[in-house]
């Protein structure tokens, strides 16, 4: 049975990745470059994210509440 994950330590690497995949412009980097980019490791983020493809689901969705909200924010 594995450890549950630590859900403050997941949204924090979440917040890092998606200014890391900011900066870069892109998500199209392995799982180790993006750890790279936010100093932990590959396993770290697949131990919080089960994979890059999970990873990548939360930081579009997350993306996507913060688009949401600004552009409710205009009117």
């Amino acid at each position: 049975m594995s450890r549950p994950t630590e859900p403050q330590k997941k949204q924090e690497l979440l917040e890092q990745c998606l200014s890391a995949a900011i900066e870069t412009g892109a998500l199209d980097s392995s799982i180790n470059m993006i750890a790279n980019k936010i100093g932990t490791s590959g396993r770290m983020l697949v131990y919080h994210f089960g994979s890059k493809q999970e990873l990548e689901r939360q930081l579009i969705g997350l993306l996507e509440t913060r688009l949401r909200q600004k552009l409710w924010s205009f009117q």
